[in-house]
């Protein structure tokens, strides 16, 4: 029976590899407690989407380096699988997010409605509604304003009205907010 080879890493290479295998180990396992921590599922999406990548990040690391002087050459292929996480994670995350909005929608749950992120960061550029707020035009019917609505109003209005601020200020030659140069 022949023995099967040994390697040996230099002491900084393995002081350098357990210590990414370790905070990616932590990293990992904090985003795991807030998963059981935190009470909604909308609050529970963030811990695995933003932590855990950096923990599979860190353990990447340690596997390219451990790797790269076991061989003797760049294991440089590893990247590829860091490189497939970083993308498929958040967009996994969007469409979890997107289908768990649009069923607490339907079972008409209290959830923030949608905001325009083009219209506050390029005014021009946002069309003048969203597509979720003429879909709400056309399902509600028309009813008697209440004082409750009268004050849900208001504070739309003070809303519109701070996001044109904000479109005045990015854009210093759109006059009325609207997005169009006077």
């Amino acid at each position: 029976m022949s023995a099967a080879p040994t390697f040996l890493l230099p002491l900084w290479a393995e002081i350098l590899v357990a210590f990414f295998a370790i905070c990616g180990g932590l990293i990992s396992l904090l985003g795991a407690s807030g998963v059981l921590r935190l009470q909604t599922f909308f609050a529970r999406i963030h811990a695995p989407a933003l932590i855990t990548t950096g923990g599979v990040w860190c353990l990447m690391l340690a596997t390219i380096i451990y790797f790269s002087f076991q061989t003797g050459k760049p294991a440089i292929n590893i990247l590829l699988l860091g490189l497939f996480i970083a993308i498929t994670s958040p967009v996994t995350t969007i469409f979890l997010m997107r289908a768990a909005l649009f069923r607490s929608r339907q079972k008409g749950e209290n959830v923030p409605r949608s905001v325009n992120m083009l219209q506050l960061a390029v005014p021009r550029m946002a069309p003048e509604k969203d597509d979720d707020e003429q879909d709400e035009e056309q399902e509600k019917p028309q009813a008697k304003p209440t004082q409750a609505s009268n004050a849900t109003d208001a504070e739309e209005e003070k809303l519109d009205q701070l996001v044109e601020n904000i479109g005045a200020v990015q854009d210093p030659e759109a006059k009325d907010g609207s997005g169009k140069a006077a």
